[in-house]
């Protein structure tokens, strides 16, 4: 066998007709977290309207001194952490997860401004006050978002081989999203995390992860071109971690029906 670079590195690309026409005749593969984003994306569609006002409502505090220095003054008197709540960019869904996640553990401090300060505090955080359910969003759409984040997480490391983490991550973030997998909150008891069935949660968190979950099996599953799975499956055989594949091995039958495939 003659090994060339080729035999352990691969090129990356963005999914852009463009890039395809230029790179794939050479040998390269589509970039995981920009495939991801994609998919995050129909997720997030689905919740714009709270989004939006997410965005908002973290604008007036990042634009206004006062607000900020009113909101770290709570946070002290609770004894909470003085996170800065980070203005999210609508084009890295990352950011999204990340204010999502902050305001969540947040929530206390910023209800508490509301009462001292909600007279003052102008149009903008008027209008983009969240009500009950919209708070329940947040928390849904940081619990829901936590695989996908890990996952691209680690597939952003630049000292260890990727390849062989593409099949079980994306594994994993598909069973995240299945219907049947239940979802970790540690903050909804005093003494540890619950799981909650994603039955119960708000309307359009779960018409965003079914859209969620339609696009990933379209892209990793339906579309997904044989030599790409060829290549990932290798990658994954080499990898002692999941030479067997027993990230495969879920109880969850649907997912164990959509990569069937690679164990042929």
């Amino acid at each position: 066998i003659e090994y060339t670079p080729e035999c352990v590195l691969m090129r990356v690309r963005d999914n852009g007709s463009n890039m395809v026409l230029a790179w794939d005749k050479d040998g390269a593969v589509p970039c995981f977290d920009h495939t991801l984003e994609l998919s995050v994306k129909k997720f997030a569609d689905e919740l714009e309207t709270t989004l939006s006002k997410v965005r908002g409502l973290v604008g007036h505090f990042n634009h206004s001194i006062i607000a900020k220095n009113a909101l770290a003054d709570i946070q002290k008197e609770m004894n909470k952490p003085q996170h800065v709540l980070d203005q999210d960019v609508k084009t890295r869904w990352r950011s999204t997860f990340k204010t999502c996640k902050v305001l969540h553990e947040n929530q206390a401090p910023v209800m508490f401004y509301d009462v001292r300060n909600a007279r003052n505090a102008g149009d903008t955080y008027k209008l983009n006050k969240l009500s009950v359910d919209e708070w329940t969003e947040v928390e849904e759409i940081a619990g829901c978002l936590q695989v996908a984040a890990d996952a691209s997480q680690m597939m952003e490391g630049r000292k260890y081989a990727t390849s062989g983490l593409v099949l079980p991550c994306i594994a994993k973030v598909i069973e995240s999203v299945d219907p049947a997998t239940k979802i970790l909150f540690p903050e909804r008891t005093v003494d540890g995390q619950v799981a909650v069935p994603t039955n119960s949660f708000q309307a359009t968190v779960m018409r965003g992860r079914a859209a969620m979950l339609n696009d990933l099996t379209k892209r990793w599953i339906i579309e997904l071109e044989p030599d790409l799975l060829d290549f990932y499956c290798v990658a994954a055989l080499l990898d002692p971690r999941f030479k067997d594949f027993k990230f495969l091995q879920s109880k969850k039958l649907r997912l164990k029906r959509l990569f069937c495939q690679l164990n042929s």
